[in-house]
Order: structure tokens, then sequence, then C-alpha cells
């Protein structure tokens, strides 16, 4: 009887680990597994935005056959000692460019060619045309302007013109060394012009627009304004007087 006790104990004991291990296994397990946490990834973050790319900077193609035209504009002729002309506004008319003439007289024209017309102009000054034939950069590329010269009808305009002075275009020749003249008439009738000078080796002569004179002219005129040119010979001037009559009728 007492072995069968013990057994019986030991049976009942061995139960009871068995049932003992049974009941912890599975609540340990549980109770880790609650306890472990699962790591949630962390977010990415946008990529910053990628720049456009920005285009080089390009400058137009320089147009064909185009250069820079430079200059300068003087009063007086260069032989006898000119002066820079400053403040003239000098215009390609052909592209529209303009420029004003520095304290030295000098100008650049960007974007010049062959064949543009060019002016100069300057309150107080005659206005001056540049036509560009056969360009060159190197060459004496001045040009003399000079002051209005007006008087009325009756009176007499003085002035100097030596070699190399002011030239200007009237129609298709050349008007070399002239002074130009402006002679108010307050009605229409006969201009009669006369030119004195001191230089015995010089000569002068009138001109107009389209005509030609010795130093004595008499013109038909309207009233109002009218142009003419003293002209001095190529290598001779010097200072002149232009005497000025409005008559009623033609002189002989």
């Amino acid at each position: 009887m007492r072995r069968m006790v013990i057994k019986v104990i030991a049976a009942g004991a061995l139960v009871a680990i068995a049932a003992g291990c049974q009941s912890t296994t599975p609540s340990s397990y549980s109770s880790a597994q609650n306890k472990t946490s699962v790591a949630t990834p962390a977010s990415t973050p946008a990529p910053a935005p990628v720049p456009s790319p920005v285009p080089p900077v390009v400058s137009p193609p320089a147009a064909p056959n185009t250069f820079i035209a430079y200059g300068r504009i003087t009063l007086g002729s260069k032989n006898q000692g000119a002066s820079p002309a400053a403040g003239f506004l000098v215009t390609n008319q052909t592209t529209g460019v303009s420029v004003v003439s520095t304290s030295d007289g000098q100008f650049s024209l960007p974007g010049s060619k062959n064949g543009d017309h060019v002016t100069f102009e300057k309150a107080g000054y005659e206005p001056y045309d540049w036509q560009i034939v056969n360009y060159y950069p190197y060459d004496d590329n001045e040009f003399t302007v000079q002051p209005v010269v007006r008087v009325a009808a009756g009176e007499q305009a003085s002035s100097t013109i030596e070699a190399f002075d002011t030239s200007y275009v009237l129609g298709n020749q050349a008007c070399n060394n002239c002074r130009l003249i402006r002679v108010v008439c307050p009605a229409a009738g006969t201009l009669h012009l006369q030119i004195a000078w001191g230089n015995p080796d010089a000569y002068f002569s009138l001109r107009t627009a389209n005509q030609r004179y010795t130093y004595v002219a008499d013109l038909a005129v309207d009233a109002g304004e009218v142009v003419v040119y003293v002209q001095a010979g190529t290598w001779f001037g010097g200072s002149f007087t232009l005497a000025t009559r409005l008559d009623g009728g033609l002189r002989p």
C-alpha cells in the first residue's frame, strides 16, 4: 500500500509539474509577444525640386558687312587749328542709331555699313550730312561744321574760309571749302549778291543748290529765306564779305 501511495503522489506531482509547464510556457510567450514592438519605417523626405537649366546668353550675330563708324567733328579748318565740336547729335538715318559727340568731338556708330546716311545736328549750327562710302577706319574721317550765318536782305555777312573747310553736297556735286549763308527776304524781288575779299591769291565764287556763279549773282527770289554758298579756291581762302540787296526787278 505504501508503494502505491508514493506512486500516486509521484504521478500527481508529475501531473502537476506537467500542468505547470503547460500553463506557464504559453503565458510567458504571450507576454513576450505583447511586449515586442514593431518598428515603423521613417518617412523619406520629398526630393528638392531640380531647377530648370538656364539657357546661355548668346549675343545676336552681327549683321553681315557692318562695322563701327568712327569720326570726329570739328569747328574751323583743320589747317587753322580746328577745335573739337562736342554735343552734336550724330544719327545714322538708315539704322536709327544715334550717339552724341564727346568733348573731343569723337563719335562711333555701331552697326553701320557703306551706303548709310548719317547726319550731324546741334542748335545754332548748320546740319551736316555724311554718306558712308568705302569706309576705312584709319581714314581721316574728320567733318568740319559751321555756325548758322543769317542776315536780312540789305545787310552784309562776313566770315572766313580756309582750305579743308566745311563741305556740302549740292545735288550730285560737292561744294568743298564752302560757307552756307541764309539771306532773309521780306518780299519777292531780285536778290543782288556780291563778294569782296582782301587776299589777292584767293578767289571766291557764289553757288546755289543748282547753279554756279562768279563773285556776283542776281537771283529771282520769293519772300522768305534764301540759301546761298560762298566757295573758296582749293588752296587759298581767307576772310570775305558778302553784300546783299533786294531789288524790285532783275538787274542787267
